[in-house]
This record gives structure tokens, C-alpha cells and sequence, in this order.
């Protein structure tokens, strides 16, 4: 009798040596094409070709992200297609980049497809360290956030998909996470409409290859920069219990979560992805684990590019899901 495989476990690699780690928080490495040529360099041309073209074709702009007293006033989101009506999609984008690189000029083309597809996206920037830390990241996003809640309620935009790739993916969940206080009456929503400060105005939520648990990085080169103890990568973590569990005091039950891996990813990436999707689950009653065949940890951004990429549709259809839920309730 062949014995069932092994239980998903976020502490599964931490007996590896330190170059096995390292292969396994190197991304870029798991990739096809890694022997023929820098994966790295290849997306970043490509993402930055595909941003270039898209500000050609689609109305947006850039504006300041609201500042609070003892943050600076330097964080920018850009905004595409805001002429779009109500009842419009809308999609927040959050890059990745292991909190140290790329901006909001190198997120690839995505935005095009959704715009003719009539879909508002805001993509969120940060600031990426060494200037940056990854808990001053998470503020920052939690900021842009809150503007895009009052951008929606203003333009009667439909519920917003959250979407977050690599380190936007934790940078998202977390921040998510300062709406709490609104939640309870004791942040900036003041208590008096708890639902909305809670998190109705976000219909769902889309990791892509996404980083939910931190304290493997604390050895590698990742952290060089970031400079993370062991308890600050827990703390930052979206899958520790402390986190997690405060998901529903700002999300509604019916909440819907992708939680998306490449192909081509990491082991140690995919098996994350496979223990928070378990997580959620316990949860919130629409998880949806999906892996992209034929894609490494870039491609499966960048080819949201193309009209006919199938993670693409998958993520339109995601996203339509809450117009019709909007008109059957209305």
C-alpha cells in the first residue's frame, strides 16, 4: 500500500543546508529558462516594454498617496482606466521584488487587457529597502489601501480584487491587516459603519507565487538588505496563527481567495502556497488553489500581459464574479 504523501508544513525545510535554502528562496533558479539566459534581466525588459506600451494606449495618472502625520508624503499609486463607469472591476496590484526591487514602472502590462476588458486597476508603490523597512512597506500599502476604499466608494466601483505577487502578496495581506482598528471602532473608521471599514469594499483576494512565511529568508541573501531577527520575519508573516486569524475581522466570510503558484516555482514556494490556501480554508468558504502550468515565478506576471494568456481569463473571470454577485443582491 503506497503511504499517503507528507502533511504541507511551513517548517519543512528548516534542516536544509544553508546552499539548499538559498536555492530554495532563489526563485529565478527554478526557472526553464535559467540556463540560457538572466530571468531576472529578461522580465525586467520585458515588464518595462510592456509598461511603456500599455501608458500608451490606456488613460492613467499618478497621484500621492495620502499622508499621515509621521510617514512621509512620497508614496505614489497609479491609477488606469479611472474614467471607467460604475459598476467597473476594480484591481489593486501590489509588485514584488523581495522588498528591494522593481516599482511600479517594471509591473509588466497587466493592466491593459483588464482596462479593455473594463477594469480599473491601481497599483500600489513602496518603498523598497535598503531605504525601506518590510514593516514600514506593509504602512505604506495599508495607506494606498485606504485611498483606493475612498477612490471606490466615490466612483461606485464594484468590491476590489486585491492582488499581490511575491513580496506583494505579504505586503497586501498584511497591511489588510491595520483595517482591524477601523473594525473595532478605534482606528480612523471610528466603529461607526464596522462592515465597510472592515473590508466589504474588497470582494477577493489573488496571490501570485506569493511569500507567506518569512523567518526562511533570515539566512539567506534576501535579508541582507532588509535585515529581519527571526521574530520580525514571524511577526510579518501572513501564516502565522497571530496574523491569520485576524483575517476575518476584516474581510467578510465571503471573501474569495486564489491562491496561485507557477508551475516552475520553487518547492518550497509551492508548498506554502498549499499550506495557507488549507489555512484560509478553515476560514473562509471560497479558496481556490491554482497552479499555472508552463511558468516560472516571472512569466506568470508578465504574460497577464497578453490577451489570450489563460491565467488571464481565469483572473477576469475571478473578478466579473462580483458584478453578477453585485446585481443578483441589488
Amino acid at each position: 500500500m503506497t503511504p499517503p504523501p507528507p502533511t504541507p508544513s511551513l517548517d519543512a525545510y528548516r534542516n536544509l543546508s544553508p546552499q539548499d535554502m538559498e536555492l530554495q528562496v532563489s526563485p529565478s533558479r527554478w526557472s526553464p529558462d535559467a540556463a540560457r539566459h538572466d530571468v531576472v534581466a529578461a522580465y525586467v525588459a520585458r515588464a518595462r516594454r510592456d509598461v511603456v506600451a500599455c501608458r500608451a494606449r490606456v488613460p492613467w495618472s499618478r497621484r500621492h498617496v495620502t499622508p499621515t502625520v509621521d510617514e512621509d508624503s512620497n508614496i505614489t499609486m497609479d491609477v488606469y482606466g479611472e474614467q471607467l463607469p460604475a459598476g467597473s472591476g476594480l484591481v489593486v496590484y501590489i509588485h514584488g521584488g523581495y522588498w528591494q526591487e522593481l516599482n511600479q514602472d517594471l509591473v509588466g502590462g497587466l493592466m491593459g487587457p483588464l482596462h479593455d476588458a473594463g477594469v480599473v486597476v491601481v497599483v500600489l508603490g513602496y518603498t523598497t529597502a535598503p531605504h525601506g523597512t518590510v514593516s514600514g512597506m506593509v504602512r505604506e500599502v495599508y495607506r494606498g489601501l485606504q485611498d483606493v476604499r475612498k477612490l471606490r466608494e466615490e466612483k461606485k466601483w464594484q468590491p476590489a480584487v486585491i492582488v499581490g505577487w511575491s513580496a506583494g502578496a505579504q505586503l497586501g495581506l498584511q497591511a489588510l491587516l491595520h483595517f482591524v482598528g477601523e473594525a473595532r471602532g478605534d482606528g480612523p473608521g471610528g466603529g461607526e459603519n464596522a462592515e465597510e471599514d472592515g473590508g466589504s469594499w474588497v470582494g477577493g483576494v489573488v496571490t501570485i507565487s506569493g511569500v507567506f512565511y518569512l523567518p526562511p529568508l533570515v539566512d539567506t541573501y534576501v535579508n541582507a538588505a532588509l535585515g529581519l531577527t527571526s521574530e520580525q520575519a514571524r511577526q510579518l508573516s501572513p501564516a502565522e496563527p497571530g496574523n491569520y486569524q485576524l483575517l476575518p475581522a476584516v474581510l467578510l466570510p465571503t471573501t474569495r481567495f486564489i491562491i496561485a503558484t507557477a508551475e516552475h516555482d520553487s518547492p518550497m514556494f509551492r508548498e506554502h502556497s498549499d499550506v495557507y490556501a488549507k489555512t484560509l480554508r478553515q476560514l473562509f468558504s471560497s479558496v481556490h488553489r491554482h497552479e499555472v502550468l508552463a511558468s516560472d515565478h516571472f512569466n506568470i506576471v508578465a504574460d497577464l500581459a497578453e490577451h489570450q494568456d489563460l491565467f488571464l481569463q481565469r483572473l477576469l473571470e475571478f473578478v466579473r464574479e462580483f458584478s453578477s454577485c453585485t446585481s443578483s443582491s441589488s
